[in-house]
């Protein structure tokens, strides 16, 4: 969580106080959101899957893909996650860390 937060605040600094441009159709919102989800994507064989959650203290790379996004009101923003949707925390349910 703190990785996306962190993300998000340096490309929000990088615009200097200019819009973010739409690219492809994506704001630049969606495009850092778009970005972490890619970083984080991967393909492993359910036994490997299994020795990993056994041995490593971080979450599997398609958990990390979007269980933080979902405590990012931004994100909410970003696609229009509504009450309702698959992945919908309520503001009150979200993991704050700052």
């Amino acid at each position: 969580l703190g990785g996306i937060l962190m993300a998000l605040d340096a490309y929000h600094l990088s615009l200097h106080g200019q819009p973010a441009p739409v690219l492809d159709g994506f704001t630049g919102d969606q495009r850092v959101f778009l970005g972490w989800a890619q970083v984080w994507r991967t393909l492993t064989r359910d036994d490997a899957l299994r020795q990993l959650i056994t041995i490593n203290p971080h979450s599997p790379g398609q958990v990390r893909a979007f269980a933080p996004l979902r405590n990012v009101d931004a994100w909410y923003a970003a696609f229009d996650v509504k009450e309702g949707d698959a992945n919908y925390i309520k503001p009150e349910d979200r993991v704050r860390i700052w």
